[in-house]
């Protein structure tokens, strides 16, 4: 991947969300995500899960499970989307099983919620996903 196209997609991010990086988390409304997921982000979920650092404590985080044509096709995906993640600086976590990939999204410096950080990066992850000709699998 070129740094051309890194910058491309730096520049998509920015002119979609014309904000400042890095990005001060922002707390959703309950109304104002469930309006997200019903006509941007379809297909993504809301789970609850336990956090990595405090396994009692459960947290909300944005879910969607991608399916790739091969496990290349999905390491390339994850290595395209981990050069932004950097840049902005947010990251999910994720899980990759051959040609699965299972990605699980909540901002952990403002407690585990779902922040506009994560509404950011799921929409450049749909994005990213348009190049790559596979199906979706939800929860």
């Amino acid at each position: 991947m070129t740094k051309a196209v890194i910058k491309t997609d730096i520049i998509w991010l920015s002119e979609k969300y014309p904000q400042s990086f890095a990005l001060q988390p922002q707390p959703l409304t309950h109304e104002k995500l469930k309006y997200i997921l019903d006509h941007e982000l379809i297909g993504w979920s809301v789970i609850a899960t336990t956090t990595q650092d405090k396994p009692a404590q459960k947290q909300l985080e944005l879910f969607k499970e991608f399916n790739f044509k091969s496990f290349n096709d999905a390491l390339q995906y994850m290595t395209k989307v981990a050069k932004v993640c950097n840049k902005i600086p947010h990251h999910p976590r994720w899980e990759n099983t051959y040609k699965s990939l299972k990605i699980y999204l909540s901002t952990w410096d403002s407690q585990h919620i779902i922040t506009t950080k994560d509404i950011i990066l799921a929409c450049y992850m749909e994005q990213a996903f348009t190049n790559y000709s596979a199906t979706l699998n939800t929860v």
